[in-house]
């Protein structure tokens, strides 16, 4: 009995962990699945910089460094107002 729990511990260990740790074709799609969990613009920025470091796309390699990151956060803030605004005009018609 110990050793089928000490089994069932051990899979469910490793299953959880192999969810934490997954792979992407390339930057955009890890930015596009985790961009959606931040709450901040500084958030947003490091999650996108981290998803171009570790997935570099070679023929846009230096497409971070070309934008201005004030402009950058002044948009996501008006696409999250613009989100807000949305989720209550849909809440409307539930």
């Amino acid at each position: 009995m110990k050793k089928i729990i000490f089994l069932f511990f051990l899979l469910s260990f490793f299953n959880h962990v192999s969810y934490g740790q997954k792979k992407y074709s390339n930057s955009e799609e890890c930015i596009l699945e985790n961009i959606s969990k931040t709450n901040n613009a500084e958030a947003s920025l490091a999650v996108i910089d981290s998803c171009r470091k570790l997935y570099p796309n070679l023929e846009n390699k230096n497409t971070l460094q070309n934008f201005d990151k004030k402009k950058i956060e002044e948009e996501m803030k008006n696409l999250r107002e613009i989100m807000e605004i949305l989720k209550k005009e849909l809440a409307k018609f539930n």
